[in-house]
């Protein structure tokens, strides 16, 4: 046989291999997408989600009006032309919920996507390697878990500054050990499975065990922890803005929380409009976690 066909006989198989993860992973995609639409509730949140992410995405399109501009009557209820009212300083409150959108969500999914990167990769690292590794890691996690942690936010931030990216990664940077925890059981448990076992006889390198061999087995559950994270996220900016120790220069949902608190009785509809939003976001978020177990669990796969 000649170098040439032997060569044309190998990319055939890496072809025909590849081909068979990409038939699997569809297989795999319908069989998620039909577990997962059984939960009628999940299946509505990931309606309003994709509508508030499509809402935040074309906010400079649709805005009525800019959401600093004050032209308009202080104070005005929901009418027509401006369906939700006007603030304090006659800005659209409409133009204002659009654009807030866009810097909560932005928030709620950057701190996720921080804590779960961080997480994945100490859990990862102290489930595979165990003994003193594990331990120190371990001790970490326990160290940040005994520490209020909205306290611990509240003290970086005020040191720090309260910079929209300061909240993001400090929301980040304090919500990982709930990930760390749940990766490492995961690795726990899988790096003793056969499959494993035969890869490590075949002589595969630790970063191939631990990110092509072990870590897709174990990141289902890490999935469904990302979406209460976001909605988590976005209360905890929430919180930190109401409390005054937001970005004073960015438009979310929080901040307006901050501003309605002077003026709940004389204008009720700058507090309801921003209240309801965060509610919705954050219980649709929670519903799709909800979904995400019902789909990913093995034990409610064999139903």
């Amino acid at each position: 046989m000649t170098k040439r066909e032997i060569n044309k006989r190998s990319f055939s198989g890496s072809k025909t291999g590849f081909m068979r993860k990409i038939t699997s992973f569809i297989e795999g995609s319908k069989d998620f997408w039909v577990r997962f639409r059984r939960n009628k509730f999940a299946l509505l949140a990931i309606v309003i989600l994709c509508l508030l992410s499509l809402l935040a995405i074309v906010a400079p399109i649709i805005s009525p009006y800019n959401p600093e501009q004050m032209i308009f009557d202080r104070f005005m209820s929901p009418n027509p032309e401006h369906p939700m009212g006007t603030d304090h300083m006659g800005r659209d409150m409409l133009s204002r919920m659009i654009w807030g959108t866009r810097i909560s969500l932005f928030v709620g999914f950057v701190s996720a996507g921080i804590s779960i990167t961080i997480g994945v990769l100490l859990g990862s690292i102290a489930g595979y390697y165990g003994g003193k590794i594990d331990d120190l890691i371990m001790r970490f996690v326990d160290f940040f878990l005994v520490i209020p942690t909205f306290f611990l936010i509240l003290l970086i931030i005020a040191m720090f500054g309260s910079s929209i990216w300061n909240i993001m990664f400090v929301i980040g940077l304090t919500a990982w050990p709930s990930t760390t925890r749940l990766i490492r059981g995961q690795f726990l448990s899988l790096k003793e499975q056969p499959f494993v076992e035969a890869e490590r006889a075949l002589g595969a390198s630790d970063h191939r065990m631990i990110f092509r061999c072990i870590l897709p087995n174990a990141i289902h559950p890490v999935l469904v922890n990302l979406s209460f994270r976001v909605g988590a996220a976005i209360i905890i900016e929430a919180g930190l803005s109401f409390l005054g120790l937001g970005d004073p220069r960015s438009i979310s949902w929080g901040m307006m929380l901050n501003t309605a608190q002077r003026f709940i009785r004389t204008a009720w509809w700058m507090a309801v409009f921003p209240g309801l939003f965060i509610s919705i976001a954050v219980l649709s978020f929670n519903l799709v976690g909800d979904g995400l177990n019902d789909a990913l669990n093995p034990r409610l796969m064999e139903r």
